[in-house]
């Protein structure tokens, strides 16, 4: 935190490299959003409105401000060049952002056609910001900044690997990744120039193919399909990958999220047969976004063992994509790969070569704010203290119960930002943010501790939850009232959401929502 005589003294010694610095506030950064290009005073809010007919679609500041990191991009205005820098602040306890903008001439630079050939000209630069490191295929900083406004007409696939967490497990990460490799480069052999190939995330690639006719849609995703099977990889010639893939025509009145929505519904179904193609019907009526699932979050795993990686993944697996590390420096390897995909980081502390301390070090001395939970054998109270000081968001001592894990994983992301909003159970739907409960559209008067006792059981279905659990993860370690509060709040969850012969009571232990 800075005091505003600080950041006042900041910028003027900015002022003296930067072409323009300014410092907005929350309120400013809101009235950009919205699309205002000036203030009541009538100044430009958008520096690049100044120049530019219309706002930046990724405006920095916006991104800054949202993510609380440090953002850039550069801004072309003909024949100028502009790089803007927006450094989040909290500034005598509030919200703003630091603007620098340093402009150059781009014809002193080197002569060019359009922004597009510059970026291209700059050597490493479209690499690192839009490429994946391990396959060279674009990355999801890609889609998320200049594809996710695309409109049809366009064939979308979503493909994941199937079994790829037993090659890791089997043959190690290093075979992991010459199966990412080959699958990439295979995929890319099967399309056209124009079509565009995203490392989505993990072992998850998104394939746009504008253009496509809908008969030919099938025979492509199929020509993948039986292409990646017949592949084989490097140093591991019996390995024979392969993909489950859902494909969706997108029209023009589709966005482009809820099409890959669908998309990946569809690939979940061609998972449950494997090396499978699973397309929609073009002729039927698209299901509703609101209705479909929303993509898993994805926890990487840190933890020199491979049992308790297992363990681990086996809990977390069917909440949540995992990726796993052995080691502190393959950890920091994987969250640059997967940059901005990866939700919450299980930490390990005792680990051969970098152990916990370090690693955790390293994250936040590079700014990433990615949650990072300790899950550790090491119970001193010198040790938690340390790595909650460290910056670790909360600190967890082997052994543990999973239905605990779970919970304090929800927290943590809830507190960040990260966890799904929304749940279904039946007809019942919960919305988080707004601390609403719905039965069959309608809504009900839930008390704040009814309401917490309702999403912890909707989170945790078909597993028997002690007294003690919902006390401790609902209620707090240091409440010390009885278990009876828990009881009189199960009844009520039970009457007013019409649980019964749902939400069972398991005699001298406590309680178990059955799943649907």
């Amino acid at each position: 935190m800075k005091t505003m005589q600080e950041v006042q003294a900041l910028i003027r010694n900015l002022r003296e490299i930067y072409t323009d610095v300014r410092l907005l506030d929350e309120a400013t950064v809101e009235r950009i959003q919205e699309g205002k290009r000036t203030d009541p005073c009538g100044e430009d809010l958008c520096y690049a409105c100044r120049h530019k007919e219309h706002m930046s679609r990724h405006c920095a500041a916006k991104q800054a401000l949202r993510t609380r990191t440090e953002q850039c991009r550069l801004e072309f205005f003909d024949p100028d060049i502009a790089q803007v820098i927006a450094r989040y602040y909290e500034v005598d306890g509030k919200p703003y952002v630091l603007e620098m903008i340093k402009r150059t001439h781009g014809t002193s630079v080197l002569d060019m056609e359009d922004s597009e050939h510059f970026i291209s000209s700059i050597p490493g630069y479209a690499t690192k910001l839009y490429r994946d490191a391990l396959t060279g295929v674009y990355n999801r900083r890609y889609y998320e900044e200049t594809v996710s406004s695309l409109i049809g007409p366009a064939g979308v696939a979503v493909m994941d690997l199937d079994d790829f967490k037993i090659y890791n497990d089997t043959y190690g990460h290093h075979a992991g990744d010459l199966v990412l490799e080959t699958v990439a480069r295979v995929i890319r052999n099967c399309i056209r120039q124009t079509d565009t190939l995203i490392r989505f995330g993990g072992d998850e690639f998104l394939l746009l193919l504008p253009g496509i006719p809908a008969e030919k849609l099938p025979e492509k995703l199929e020509q993948i399909r039986s292409s990646v099977h017949e592949a084989q990889v490097p140093g591991y010639t019996h390995l024979r990958p392969s993909v489950s893939i859902g494909g969706v025509l997108q029209t023009l009145a589709d966005p482009i999220e809820a099409v890959v929505r669908r998309a990946d519904l569809l690939m979940y179904q061609a998972k449950n047969r494997k090396n499978a193609v699973v397309v929609a019907d073009p002729q039927a009526e698209p299901e509703d976004p609101e209705q479909l699932p929303q993509q898993k979050q994805q926890i990487l795993i840190v933890d020199d063992s491979a049992m308790n990686r297992a363990i681990l993944s086996e809990i977390l697996q069917q909440d949540y994509r995992i990726l796993e590390a052995a080691n502190g420096e393959e950890a920091l390897e994987r969250l640059n790969q997967y940059s901005g995909d990866i939700a919450l980081v299980l930490l390990d502390l005792i680990m051969p070569g970098m152990d916990g301390f370090a690693v955790l070090e390293h994250i936040r001395g590079e700014s990433c704010e990615t949650p990072v939970i300790f899950l550790t054998a090491l119970g001193a109270v010198a040790d938690k203290v340390k790595g909650l000081r460290g910056g670790a968001e909360d600190y967890i001592v082997k052994p543990f119960e999973p239905v605990e894990l779970l919970a304090r994983i929800e927290v943590v992301l809830r507190r960040a930002g990260k966890s799904e909003m929304h749940l279904r159970y039946g007809d019942i739907q919960v919305d988080i943010e707004k601390h609403t409960a719905l039965k069959n559209g309608v809504p009900v008067a839930l008390t704040p501790k009814e309401f917490d006792v309702l999403v912890f059981f909707m989170r945790n279905p078909d597993v028997a939850i002690t007294r003690e659990q919902l006390l401790s993860n609902i209620w707090g370690f240091d409440f010390t009232g009885e278990s009876r509060s828990v009881d009189i709040h199960v009844q009520q969850v039970r009457r007013k959401m019409g649980l019964q012969g749902k939400l069972i009571t398991i005699p001298k232990l406590g309680y178990r929502l059955e799943r649907r």
